[in-house]
């Protein structure tokens, strides 16, 4: 084997091995972007968030099968309702099918949620009080 030969061998080895790291690291952060490693755990999604402010936000959340609305400030983790409404749910999947950050955005479906959330504690409070 001449050192012509070598060289070149020596060359095409380095290139395979580099091509080879390329997609070895194209398929890791394939798999961390889409959350599909053996790490991520899928019982627990986030569906949809609507900003107060930069650290204050509520937040609809899947875990499990159920959703819930949570409240969420920099200290704080507050669940502020469970969601029990079928046409609500089938909304929020369809809402994630089509855009995941469109969900909350729109003033209208914000307000739908803050409506439920009044009510209830309104309905609290009027049980509390008629005892």
């Amino acid at each position: 084997m001449t050192s012509k030969e070598s060289s070149l061998s020596v060359l095409l080895s380095l290139s395979l091995f580099i091509f080879i790291l390329i997609i070895l690291a194209f398929i890791i952060l394939y798999l961390f972007k889409n959350k599909k490693s053996f790490f991520y755990d899928t019982k627990i999604k986030e569906m949809s968030r609507y900003y107060f402010t930069n650290k204050n936000f509520i937040s609809i959340v899947k875990i499990e099968e159920k959703f819930y609305i949570l409240g969420i400030s920099e200290n704080n983790i507050n669940k502020l309702d469970e969601i029990e409404d079928e046409h609500f749910i089938s909304k929020i999947m369809e809402e994630r099918k089509v855009d995941l950050s469109s969900f909350l955005k729109k003033k209208q479906k914000f307000d739908f949620i803050y409506k439920k959330i009044k009510t209830k504690k309104y309905e609290g409070n009027k049980d509390e009080n008629s005892q």
